[in-house]
């Protein structure tokens, strides 16, 4: 075999080159081709994941935001139920998210009855004071994994994400391919990581558990004729392009190779335009510079965001935080518009070429403390096209925010408030956090200071 290389012609010497330097050149890069589509829609998104978690015999999902509500309940059953057929089934859960949207102890322990792998991430600590930094390290990554379809974004699950007619709006990509291979590997090195804890439970496999799900209105019939053409119908593989792209998930000590740096090094490339979505738009001083920064280059930035009054309604904290950041908005030059909803995406445009989407907000906590994850594309992919349409749209729809103009709480009728709207544990042996709103100028002592 080696004396075959020994008389190998020049011109093929030199194509053997050419490939080595561009396969390491693309690994290099983490650029990969794979195949690709953008989901648009909350049902298509919602019926998509059902069908593939009732096909799949491996399932990995990690989300922050999982609710206890009708959709909530309905998604808890298929993967109940995919479990009792034999699927290997693992879910992680951030802390937080478990206590904010109610997926309590006793839900947990059904999944894990059912044989589910249940992990809980980075388990709160109000103990110490010195605790907030910890605690403030949450799981943000959107992580859905059937066999090899790759789903993530930045829907989370519950009805605000999949019930159509919610204001929420958001898009998520479809993926297969090497990224979905990637994907798999972290989510494997997290679940088995230090910060994923597990109680075991005894397996049940009986469906007396399931009993009081079966009149959800959200559940999608069993005894529809769903064939594999209409597998295939769903999936769209006519709309799938070959698409290059960058699948980057953060390591729980963020400190090399994090997406943060991937997107701040995006913004450093501008050269004539930033385009951003985000529904949070309360950037880190270190952000805000280089955005100034770019400007003086000539560099034009938009952002979009979300309609002041939906993101009241979402959180009061969160509408405190975006009023707090008007004087910034008011010199920064940046032309802002807001969607008529609550725009929930998070997407990154520089200047046309380069693209980001996922769950990465955009603002300190994104950057310096939770746990992120999204895709990076480029304009010569199908997708990104689709990418850069949805971000057409949504402008055309929105209408300019003036600062001025954003309506603020009148400061005579309320009082600050001192203490976070939910009182989490008031003793250290209660699990199930107690609701404490008051009506109080809104305060959100989770962000920290900005200047970071």
């Amino acid at each position: 075999m080696n004396s075959m290389y020994f008389f190998l012609k020049p011109k093929a010497w030199a194509l053997i080159f050419l490939i080595i330097g561009f396969s390491s050149v693309t690994f290099a890069n983490e650029f990969n081709e794979n195949l690709a589509r953008t989901i648009e829609t909350r049902s298509e998104l919602y019926n998509l994941q059902v069908r593939l978690i009732r096909r799949a015999q491996n399932i990995r999902i990690a989300h922050y935001n999982f609710s206890n509500d009708n959709y909530g309940m309905a998604y808890i059953d298929e993967l109940i139920r995919a479990s009792l057929r034999g699927a290997n089934v693992y879910l992680i859960i951030d802390s937080l998210g478990v206590i904010l949207n109610g997926l309590d102890s006793s839900l947990r322990k059904t999944l894990k009855k059912a044989g589910v792998k249940v992990k809980v991430y980075r388990s709160l600590n109000f103990s110490e004071p010195d605790n907030m930094n910890y605690n403030r390290k949450r799981l943000h990554e959107k992580v859905f994994i059937a066999d090899d379809y790759l789903i993530t974004g930045s829907s989370n699950i519950g009805k605000w994400y999949f019930k159509e007619d919610f204001f929420v709006i958001d898009l998520n990509l479809l993926i297969q391919g090497p990224a979905t291979q990637l994907a798999k590997k972290k989510y494997d090195e997290l679940f088995n990581g230090p910060f994923s804890k597990n109680k075991p439970q005894s397996l049940d496999r009986s469906h007396d558990f399931l009993v009081k799900n079966q009149n959800n209105p959200t559940l999608i019939s069993r005894t529809d004729d769903f064939t594999e053409e209409d597998f295939k119908n769903l999936v769209n593989l006519n709309e799938y392009h070959s698409s290059p792209l960058k699948y980057v998930s953060d390591t729980p000590s963020k400190e090399t190779g994090t997406l943060g740096g991937e997107i701040l090094n995006m913004i450093r490339s501008a050269k004539v335009s930033i385009k951003m979505i985000s529904p949070y738009p309360f950037f880190p001083d270190r952000f805000k510079a280089l955005l100034k920064e770019k400007q003086k280059q000539g560099v034009k930035i938009e952002l979009l965001t979300s309609e002041p009054e939906h993101m009241r309604k979402e959180k009061e904290g969160i509408y405190g935080a975006f009023l707090d950041q008007q004087e910034y908005y008011k010199r920064s030059k940046i032309s802002m518009y807001a969607a008529p909803g609550l725009l929930h995406a998070k997407i990154l445009i520089v200047d046309t070429e380069n693209i980001y989407i996922g769950g990465h907000n955009f603002d300190i906590l994104s950057f310096d403390f939770n746990l992120e994850n999204g895709v990076f594309l480029n304009s010569l992919s199908p997708v990104a096209r689709k990418i850069l349409a949805f971000y057409s749209r949504q402008k055309v729809s929105a209408r300019p925010i003036i600062m001025e103009g954003v309506p603020i709480y009148d400061e005579g009728d309320l009082k600050p408030c001192t203490t976070p709207p939910i009182n989490y544990f008031p003793n250290k042996d209660q699990e199930e956090p107690v609701n404490n709103h008051h009506r109080c100028k809104p305060y959100w002592p989770y962000y920290p200071n900005l200047s970071r």
